[in-house]
């Protein structure tokens, strides 16, 4: 560090000295219709970051370094001049009108770029300017709603926390930072357990300077099987093409939680209507509130001591701390070789702190970033990129569990206890035991969120990450090149967790006389190779072009971890492998792969007007067995026809149609290790010689990759001067013989084998509309709407023995099998349904409709009713409520720029998704919630009081008779008999069993929400001070500032789920359950930039 700090002090004073002999040139700038002044025009030195604007008389002053600067005026609407400076010291420009450029490029698949008009596909480009509107740690959060079929997931999960992304409803893309292949952006958190992160975590959004989101498979076709499910390019800032620069960035986030949850306040803790009287009592119903009405008078809890009977309110807001986030950025870049320069250079140092929301969660990171282009020969260039991070992460909060993690035990712990009784060790800790009080009788589920601290718990997870890209050019001509490039990517994870013994437990001893708690250390290291050629090829001829590319690849990826785990101290809380009497190494794993790969592609267009485009690509897998290392050639075509270059009207300024299809492969579902056979050995022996079973299922020497298979047509107009922009597509795309375990029979040694069984289609809508309502020289509105309509169709997952249909689990984390402490329902894809289908059981109902009832006023489910039907179920009394993937995205931004003023509003919403709420499940059946309150209340929403002082439960429920029998009359207590079908009369007056039917009987009906909302997403407000700068003597080296300030998550317009945010998912996905994630928070954010 200290090393590191003596070159930043270095750098600094050298970037001191250039700007301190730079010297000054003043001037105006006025347009060429009338001669009106121009203010807020941009005035740059060519390839530095010295700039500065022009004021409200179209003046503006700015330094140079020397005489061959070259200065460049721009504004929106009017064509860019760039002036040499030379002895001058006074330049008035005049600028023009500009006439629409059309000849946009863009960066396509390995690299490539090609015209904007040319492409067949759907291409969405990011630039920087999103990543200021939208600050965030990791740069993935800026995508979202901004771009068309791009599904974004920021799941609630702790402090650098990963971010999920889905591309067309499909999948994950693949994420490529500057030409090297990462992998799938969505990688991260499950959904239940710990969140340590993903790739997009080790990328600071201030190095980055531009996003391109390839969103088909045609688009990303030249990346292979990777890319089936499209890709994202990033590519990070290069050095200045002229002078030295130092720029200096710094951003602080406060995070503040939104609480949405609704208790109910009549009525305290206990069961059966009656107030605890004794600690043993108050201990073992703690974890419910079906006690009596409060009555602010002094009652006992768990530590002996006595605290009034009254609501205390919701907790949520006073454990939570204010999230805070703190990073800054120096880059330093520069060049030589004057206003042409031939060298350029970049070096970057940034750090992060980011204290989550749990008081003792925390993520740092540091990251450097290096970027170097040198101009070796005249056409021979090479450049070199590399990205090192180092990541800590301490305490990532448990989410997601029945009862694990803070917010199941805030929203099911007595409302009538303070947190201050959990909090201090006095209160939490039992002295007798030496362990953690007994705070419940779910004292293993529901864990003091504030004991594991105390009692020394901790997970801390060390990780150290390498990109690196080297790229070496030689340009034959202007119109043939030969491109080489090497990537490396390697990642190192360190882990530790310390539990004591004492948690969650009121023995502190095992049954051998040892100590409880554990111990455990890990570590594991990846790494890929990517080496590369390419020959490229672009020449016209006449009215003709021609452009074409071929290459190859050779991917190679190696990881392995070992692990190592200890339990049963001898000396009590003495964390290490030595002093544990139970030791185990966690199965050390290690894997090794490799893909080979030709490709090539081939463009000929007609006039700038007519485009064909074709490409194709083979792969060669190691995981696949040999006899299928090779496979079909995938292809695919694309065109495109700029039909306003024949279609002359005065209004339209650029208009294309354009079409692709494509078709590619991926070996997704197989490990690097498939084709090997390995075995179990178990503890038992036959004949003195240990058992052993297979480990994995039976190599099937017939499978293949699966097939992709994508067809889009879009349009694009630009109209009325460029004030107009739409881009519209239509995608189906289809996936074949996908890879899933099909069950065989035993007799092979295992259960099943994997099998080329399965198939679905996507298909979708997208559309974008950009316009600009006003545009003047001081003032420009831009509103742009972008949305999406996705569905899916899930046409085969294989047949079982009997030769029906498989239902394929999705999400087995929340299966419930109907025992103690299980969740509702599970996520199934089902042929001939939407993807993610949320099955769960329902009511039972007469052929009219009616909820059946038993004799005694209690419902019936049709989970555990042997005569449900089993028509349109999963054939165990389960039913589809829908699926849990929404069906539309969009986002609506509207920007303002008003001289050097400039600010956004951005709104998100999303339609069709359907989720099964766990929280308020278990607060309904523990008596938290609002819904808990009927069968308790009257008319007017007051208690009903036993002449006792307990609470009256009475409840009726509206239905009919499930079978003949018996009842007691509700006014006049005799038995009375009735028919099956009769309307029901029978009172339940046991409401805790009544509500907690509802998970042993698995009925979800009350429990299924929409996730549909609108939302404010962001509002940013950015102010450039340069012009004001410049005109301080004394601050003359300081070549630009500007201020910005965000809100993120400002306000909730709509949306159904009760008691959550619709986004507090806890998982990465839409899998279409809630339950334990910490809550969304709205996030205040103000930033710093300054240049020298």
């Amino acid at each position: 560090m200290r090393k590191l700090t003596t070159l930043l002090v270095l750098l600094l004073f050298s970037g001191l000295q250039v700007a301190f002999a730079q010297r000054t040139v003043t001037g105006r700038v006025t347009t060429a219709t009338d001669g009106s002044v121009l203010p807020g025009v941009t005035v740059l030195v060519a390839g530095t970051t010295i700039g500065s604007l022009t004021d409200g008389d179209g003046r503006y002053s700015i330094s140079v370094p020397d005489n061959q600067a070259v200065l460049r005026f721009s504004f929106v609407g009017y064509t860019e001049q760039s002036v040499t400076v030379g002895s001058q010291s006074t330049i008035n420009v005049v600028l023009e009108e500009a006439l629409l450029q059309m000849d946009e490029v863009v960066v396509t698949a390995l690299g490539i770029t090609r015209e904007q008009k040319s492409l067949g596909y759907a291409v969405t480009t990011v630039d920087n300017d999103v990543l200021l509107e939208n600050v965030a740690l990791s740069v993935a959060q800026s995508l979202d709603g901004r771009v068309a079929g791009l599904n974004i997931n920021v799941p609630s999960s702790g402090a650098g926390g990963s971010v999920a992304i889905n591309l067309r409803g499909s999948g994950s893309p693949l994420l490529v930072v500057n030409g090297l292949p990462m992998g799938t952006a969505g990688g991260g958190n499950s959904g239940i357990g710990r969140d340590y992160g993903n790739d997009f975590n080790r990328l600071n959004p201030d190095d980055i300077e531009e996003m391109v989101v390839l969103r088909g498979a045609t688009a990303a076709a030249l990346y292979g099987s990777r890319a089936s499910n499209g890709a994202i390019l990033i590519t990070t800032k290069k050095g200045a093409g002229q002078g030295i620069g130092l720029e200096y960035t710094s951003n602080f986030q406060a995070q503040q939680i939104l609480d949405y949850f609704e208790f109910q306040d009549l009525f305290g803790q206990g069961r059966g209507g009656t107030k605890p009287t004794t600690v043993g009592v108050s201990v073992g119903n703690a974890q419910f509130m079906w006690g009596a009405p409060y009555d602010g008078k002094p009652y006992p809890i768990f530590d002996g001591t006595e605290i009034p009977y009254s609501y205390i309110g919701p907790r949520i807001t006073d454990y939570y701390r204010l999230g805070k986030t703190l990073t800054n950025t120096v880059a330093f870049s520069g060049s030589t070789g004057g206003s042409a320069p031939t060298n350029r250079f970049r070096f970057s140092y940034s750090n992060a702190t980011d204290e989550g929301l749990e008081p003792d969660n925390e993520y740092k990171r540091h990251i450097v970033n290096f970027n170097v282009n040198h101009e070796i020969l005249p056409k021979l260039v090479f450049s070199l990129s590399a990205n090192y991070s180092n990541e800590k992460r301490i305490n990532p909060p448990n989410t997601g569990g029945q009862g694990d993690g803070s917010m199941n035990f805030l929203t099911r712990m007595s409302l009538c206890i303070p947190l201050e009784k959990f909090q201090s060790r006095e209160s939490a800790y039992d002295p007798v035991t030496g362990t953690e009080r007994v705070t419940s009788g779910f004292q293993g589920t529901l864990l003091n969120p504030y004991y594991p601290v105390l009692a020394g718990y901790s997970d801390i997870r060390d990780s150290e990450n390498l990109m690196a890209t080297g790229t070496l050019r030689y340009d034959f001509t202007d119109w043939l090149y030969i491109q080489g490039r090497y990537n490396f990517a390697s990642s190192s994870n360190a882990s530790e967790t310390k539990r004591p013994g004492g948690i969650g437990t009121s023995n502190p001893f095992n049954s051998d006389g040892t100590y409880k708690g554990s111990y455990s250390r890990g570590s594991s290291w990846s790494k890929n190779i990517n080496s590369e050629f390419l020959l490229g090829y672009n020449k016209r001829f006449g009215k003709f072009t021609t452009l074409a590319s071929f290459g190859g690849n050779t991917r190679r990826s190696e990881n392995h971890r070992v692990s190592v785990d200890g339990s049963n101290f001898v000396v009590r809380d003495f964390f290490s492998i030595g002093n544990a009497t139970n030791k185990t190494s966690g199965n050390p794993s290690y894997g090794n792969s490799r893909t080979n790969s030709l490709y090539g592609m081939a463009e000929v267009s007609y006039n700038s007007t007519f485009y064909l485009n074709a490409t194709g690509r083979t792969d060669w897998f190691s995981n696949l067995v040999k006899v299928k290392r090779t496979y079909q050639f995938y292809p695919s075509v694309s065109g495109s026809i700029v039909f306003s270059e024949f279609i002359n009207q005065g209004w339209l300024d650029y208009g294309k149609v354009r079409g692709s299809w494509t078709q590619v492969g991926n070996a997704g579902g197989i490990s690097a290790n498939y084709g090997l056979v390995t075995y179990n050995l178990a503890t038992n022996q036959f004949n003195g010689i240990p058992t052993g079973s297979l480990s994995a299922p039976v190599v099937n020497l017939n499978i293949t990759p699966y097939n992709v298979s994508e067809k889009e047509i879009g349009l694009e107009m630009r109209m009325f001067n460029d004030r107009l922009y739409t881009d519209l597509a239509l995608y189906e795309k289809r996936m074949d013989k996908q890879i899933y375990g099909v069950q065989i029979s035993n007799m092979s040694g295992t259960g099943s084998i994997s099998d080329n069984v399965g198939s679905r289609k996507y298909f979708g809508f997208e559309s974008l509309i950009e316009y600009k309502p006003i545009v003047t020289n001081n003032f420009t509105w831009t509103t742009s709407w972008n949305n999406t309509w996705m569905s899916s169709k899930v046409l085969s997952l294989g047949v079982d023995e009997e030769g029906k249909p498989i239902m394929l689990s999705q999400t087995a984390d929340w299966w419930a099998n109907g025992g103690a402490n299980t969740f509702m329902g599970m996520s199934y894809d089902v042929v001939g349904k939407k993807e993610g289908q949320i099955f769960v059981g329902t009511y039972m109902r007469d052929a009219n409709g009616n909820k059946l009832v038993q004799n005694n006023g209690m419902l019936v489910g049709t989970y555990r009713d042997p005569k449900a039907p089993k028509e349109g179920s999963n054939g165990n009394g389960m039913y589809s409520f829908g699926s849990g993937n929404p069906n539309h995205i969009g986002g609506w931004n509207n920007s303002f720029t008003y001289k050097n003023l400039s600010a956004s509003i951005f709104m998100a919403y999303r339609f069709g998704g359907k989720v099964i709420s766990s929280t308020y499940l278990n607060m309904t059946r523990q008596g938290f919630s609002k819904l808990s309150l009927e069968g308790r209340v009257d008319e007017n929403g007051n208690p009903m009081v036993n002449p006792d002082g307990s609470a009256k439960h009475y409840l009726v429920v509206d239905g009919v008779y499930a079978n003949a029998g018996t009842h007691k009359d509700p006014v006049t207590g005799e038995t009375v008999a009735h028919e099956a079908g009769d309307k029901n009369e029978s009172v339940v007056t046991d409401l805790q069993t009544f509500y907690t039917d509802y998970r042993s009987m698995q009925i979800g009906d009350p429990f299924i929400f929409s996730t549909d909302y609108i939302k404010i997403r962001n509002i940013s407000l950015s102010y450039n001070l340069t012009s004001a700068v410049s005109k301080v003597y004394f601050l003359k080296f300081v070549k630009g500032v500007t201020l910005s300030a965000s809100v993120r998550n400002l306000a909730t317009l709509y949306k159904e789920i009760p008691n959550v945010d619709p986004e507090q998912i806890s998982t990465t996905g839409d899998n279409g359950y809630e339950g334990g994630a910490l809550p969304v928070t709205r996030n205040y954010s103000f930033g710093i930039n300054v240049r020298f």
